[in-house]
């Protein structure tokens, strides 16, 4: 007997009285959304290609009539002053400007050239995430959804696509159908992929 459970969102007493808390959904939502995701994929798949350096370049899926990214530099500073002081306290500064030094080596990042500094810009903010028995003890985790009062973020602004973490319970199910099963994992596989300059 295989028994599995995923949690995928906290709800308030009020969502649970809905319908799609409990998987059913009105068949005209469920239309929409797969229209969405279809347009999506068909956006990745038109402008998705491999660059020089062997990378694949894709343009970001950007909502129709979104609000325009505000620049949120002084937003973003303030994050990295916080990360910073907790990243000292916590004897990790120096760890963590290794992973930013290492993705310079590697070509994921590169400087700001000074003309460009001055130019309206959406900064991501980030802060670091600790796990000790991972091959990766400190990584940077980028928050996409960070915004200032009354503006939006750069989530707000992109087309979601399909949530694929409720397809995890019928992958793990699917193991259990034959003898051997394999899984793989693609070293840094998001910061493989590179954004056309305009995005």
């Amino acid at each position: 007997m295989l028994v599995a459970s995923l949690f995928v969102k906290e709800i308030d007493i009020f969502q649970l009285w809905r319908f799609n808390s409990l998987g059913i959904q009105d068949s005209s939502e469920q239309k929409t959304k797969e229209q969405l995701h279809k347009a999506s994929m068909q956006h990745v798949l038109r402008t998705v290609k491999v660059d020089e350096e062997e990378r694949f370049l894709i343009s970001l899926p950007w909502l129709d009539n979104h609000l325009p990214l505000p620049d949120n530099f002084n937003l973003a500073f303030k994050w990295l002053q916080v990360t910073t002081h907790k990243l000292k306290k916590e004897n990790l500064f120096k760890e963590y400007g290794d992973v930013f030094k290492e993705w310079k080596r590697e070509g994921i990042i590169e400087e700001v050239p000074k003309e460009e500094l001055k130019s309206v810009s959406h900064y991501l903010p980030h802060r670091h995430v600790v796990k000790l028995n991972s091959t990766t003890k400190i990584r940077p985790v980028f928050n996409a959804s960070s915004k200032q009062r009354g503006a939006v973020s750069l989530n707000d602004c992109l087309e979601k696509g399909l949530y694929l973490i409720e397809l995890i319970l019928s992958m793990l199910a699917r193991f259990r159908l034959h003898r051997f099963g394999v899984s793989a994992d693609i070293r840094k596989a998001f910061l493989k992929i590179s954004l056309y300059e305009q995005d």
